[in-house]
C-alpha cells in the first residue's frame, strides 16, 4: 500500500487560519479532493485501455472488477505508466532534434 505524505503536512499559522476560514474539516476535504481525483484517474484508465484491449486479439474477456483490471493492464509489456510516458515521449523529442540534421 502506497503511504503518501508520511511526515504530514504543516502548516504555518497563517495558512492554518485561511484553511479555518474557508473549511469546517481541513483533514476531511483533503481526503475526499485524493478521492475526486481517484475517481478521475480511474476513468481516464478505462478511456484508454478498454478499447486498447477491446482491440487486442490475445485478450479472451476484460475483467470487471477495477483491481483486477487495474492489474491486467499494468503487467502488460506495453503499459507505460506517466513518468515511463514522459521519458519516452522526452527521448522521441531529444531524437527528433538530432535526426534534423544532416551529415554532408
Amino acid at each position: 500500500m502506497l503511504k503518501l505524505l508520511e511526515n504530514g503536512i504543516n502548516f504555518d499559522e497563517t495558512t492554518q487560519k485561511l484553511w479555518e476560514n474557508r473549511l469546517i474539516d481541513s483533514e476531511k476535504w483533503i481526503l475526499d479532493a485524493i478521492q475526486g481525483h481517484t475517481n478521475h484517474c480511474w476513468l481516464e484508465f478505462c478511456n484508454e485501455w478498454i478499447p486498447r484491449l477491446q482491440n487486442d486479439p490475445h485478450i479472451q474477456s476484460i475483467p470487471t472488477s477495477r483491481e483486477d483490471f487495474v492489474r491486467m493492464v499494468t503487467e502488460r509489456p506495453d503499459y507505460m505508466n506517466r513518468k515511463q510516458k514522459e521519458d519516452n515521449r522526452n527521448k522521441q523529442d531529444h531524437l527528433k532534434q538530432f535526426s534534423q540534421f544532416t551529415v554532408e
